[in-house]
């Protein structure tokens, strides 16, 4: 992908307006790359990590945002620090080299929302036997594999393109495709 095709996407235009179109532009889009491989990989799910292959993406990273962004410039988060860093570690050591995101809490974060929405909105409020009886029948809905399968091939395609075999979260309208082939190349393919 050239810088061209990247400063394309209208969020980044804005971040590029306000460092200028110089070099620092262009350092700042392989950082942005480099990031977002790393946070991919790291919150993968059931996929075994190449480790070695992926520390050495780490480092490299970290080198270059050293080398580019020296310190009177900019400073290294702690948080990102952890990632570039240790991600890697936490991986093989925690997780048998595979990705992290199987141990978050999104998923149990994301059912309290729904477990709220339903007792709120759509459940009885007369009783609470009547209102906790309802909230769990329709988790009960919610869990069967016919809706989850009705569910899935409802939400198969893109929300902003519209195009079928991928989401929203990898679009970024076509234009980092070449990110899921950066990501998919640090996994071990049976």
């Amino acid at each position: 992908m050239s810088a061209g095709d990247f400063w394309a996407i209208p969020e980044l235009r804005r971040i590029r307006r306000m460092i200028g179109n110089d070099q620092r532009s262009d350092n700042l889009m392989v950082v942005f790359e480099r990031i977002t491989v790393i946070l991919r990989i790291i919150s993968s799910k059931s996929k075994t990590v190449r480790i070695s292959d992926f520390r050495s993406y780490c480092e490299d990273a970290y080198k270059y945002i050293l080398e580019k962004y020296s310190p009177p410039q900019c400073q290294i988060s702690p948080t990102l620090h952890k990632v570039l860093a240790h991600g890697w570690e936490m991986m093989e050591k925690l997780n048998g080299g595979r990705g992290l995101g199987n141990l978050s809490e999104g998923g149990l974060e994301n059912f309290n929302k729904y477990l709220r929405r339903y007792r709120s909105r759509l459940s009885r409020k007369n009783d609470q036997t009547a209102n906790l009886t309802d909230t769990i029948k329709r988790l009960w809905i919610v869990g069967e594999p016919e809706c989850n399968e009705l569910r899935m091939r409802v939400c198969e395609c893109c929300q902003i393109c519209k195009e079928p075999g991928h989401t929203r979260g990898s679009c970024l309208y076509g234009l980092l495709g070449h990110i899921d082939s950066i990501v998919d190349s640090f996994f071990v393919h049976d």
